[in-house]
This record gives C-alpha cells, structure tokens and sequence, in this order.
C-alpha cells in the first residue's frame, strides 16, 4: 500500500449536499511480505477493517493498493477474479458468513465453481482434503453451519479461504468471537497453515495479546493513520508513540497480586475522524528509531 486514501462523504441540509467526510483512512503505506504475518492494530473506528475491504477492492481509494503483481482499483472483470483468487478475507462472525441453506461442502467448493477449477468429484475430494487439514472430518461435508460451533465454523470458513491457494489471506476480527481455549487451537490452525503454504496473511485485531501471539510485524493504526511499526519484539518490548504505550497499558494482566503502574490520562475532546468536506488532514511523518522499527511524529 501506498499512500492510501478512503473517505466517505456524509451529506447534509436542504440541497442534500456533501457537507463532510469520514477520514477512515489517510495516507496509509506498508508492506506485507510473502510469507508473513502482519497484524494491524488499534481501537475500534480506526480504519483496520476498512484497509481490509479496499485491499480486496469492496470500497473505492486512492493511492495505490499492489497484490502480488495486480494493482487494485479500476479492473475488468477478469482481472478483478484473479485478485479475487489471489486474495481471500476471514470474517469475524463465521455464522453471518456461511449460508445456512448451503451445505459446508459445497460451501468450501464454491471458490473453485465459481472460478471454474475441476469438475465436480474434484472439488468435492478438494473440500473434504481442506476439511481433514482444519481438523474436520470428510463426514461432515453434508452438514449445515448449524450443526456445528462456533470454532468449527470458523474452521470451515478458514477452509473455504484456502481452497484457492491464496498469495493473501486477511484475517478480519476472526478469532475475537470465540472462546479463549478455542481461539488458541485456531490461532495455532492458522500459523500452521501459513508456515505450509507459505501465505502472507494481514491479522486484524485489537486484542494485544492474540497479536503478540501470532505476529511477525505489527502495526499500530489510530484515526486512519499509522503511528508505529516494527516487528513483534520492537512494539511489544519497546513500544515509542504515545498511542502505543497506551494499547500496551490497557491490557489486562492475568495476575491478582500484580500492580498496574499508573498511566497517563487522555485530556480533551476524543479525536474524531470527521471533518468538514475540503478540510486538510496533518499527516504523520514517520521517523526510523531502529531497523525497521518506524514511529510517527506530528507533520
């Protein structure tokens, strides 16, 4: 990504014209290396999700946005099935992204009817190997969503986002709708998939310690715009904005004797991403405090 915009316009008074506008993302740039994952952070509202559905073409920006060697943005419609095979997002509510009239079966398999991969017996020995490789049984191809929870949900539709053998997998929120014990068995499901097929993956999330858990870089997202980066021991060990430490402060510690340092307090007004249409938004610069470690400072 490259100096990525997305903004939407919120339209007002008699005439009905565009009197503001939503600043869900400004000016973001960074890379996802093959192989990797990346984890996005950052409050509710800051524009994670949002990167997300412009990386996979579901909202319009500006900027550049590059998978592999196709640029996102005004395609045809061949080539946005490609990007569509080479890019593949797990949802955070596995039950509202499966359809209940739909068997999981067929379900996995849909990716390669709709891109027209093998016929019919192959797609079906396709799913139920994908079954078997999240830990699901070939038996169980017949069954509905409802017959199962919500960890095995969340397996199958892990399933269906590798049936096309993706260079990107987007991790949306995926495991924060599930238990702690299971969100580990589909935490470790993930890594080991991704060390097998060699896929990048973008893991959004804002709880800390799952990213700690998972990640290879990470960066911090507050009011649509990146405030620091670097890898897992550089943010986690040595985190430098403001913001950051924040994050870090707020997670919870699993131990009743331990003693929270007090912590500075947000004063003020919370910042608000809107602004009235036409407005200039200051955008960070970002400063290189170690190798690869990049912290914003005002601009």
């Amino acid at each position: 990504l490259r100096d990525v915009q997305v903004r939407f316009d919120l339209r007002g008074g008699v005439l009905n014209r565009v009197t503001h506008r939503v600043h869900a993302v400004e000016g973001v740039s960074l890379d996802i290396r093959a192989g990797e994952t990346f984890s996005l952070v950052g409050e509710s509202g800051c524009g994670k999700s949002t990167i997300a559905r412009a990386i996979v073409g579901l909202v319009p920006h500006t900027g550049l946005i590059r998978v592999g060697d196709q640029t996102v943005g005004t395609m045809t419609a061949q080539a946005r099935k490609r990007l569509s095979a080479a890019t593949q997002i797990i949802f955070q509510d596995p039950m509202a992204a499966l359809d209940p009239r739909m068997t999981v079966g067929d379900q996995i398999a849909e990716p390669l009817l709709i891109h027209g991969t093998g016929d019919a017996t192959s797609r079906r020995a396709r799913a139920a190997a994908l079954m078997e490789k999240v830990g699901l049984t070939t038996a169980q191809l017949d069954n509905y969503p409802h017959e199962f929870s919500g960890g095995q949900r969340q397996r199958i539709c892990i399933a269906r986002a590798l049936a096309l053998t993706p260079k990107l997998i987007i991790a949306d929120e995926s495991v924060s709708a599930l238990d702690v014990s299971v969100q580990a068995r589909v935490l470790d499901l993930l890594r080991s998939l991704k060390d097998e097929f060699g896929i990048a993956m973008l893991f959004i999330s804002h709880d800390m310690a799952v990213v700690e858990n998972i990640s290879d870089r990470v960066a911090v997202m507050h009011l649509g715009q990146i405030v620091e980066v670097g890898s897992r021991a550089q943010i986690f060990g040595n985190p430098q904005h403001a913001y950051t430490k924040r994050l870090m402060a707020a997670v919870p510690i699993a131990d009743p004797r331990a003693q929270r340092p007090d912590t500075p307090r947000m004063s003020g007004d919370i910042p608000n991403p809107v602004h009235p249409a036409g407005a200039i938004v200051a955008r960070h610069l970002m400063q290189e405090v170690a190798s690869g470690h990049m912290v914003a400072v005002p601009g």
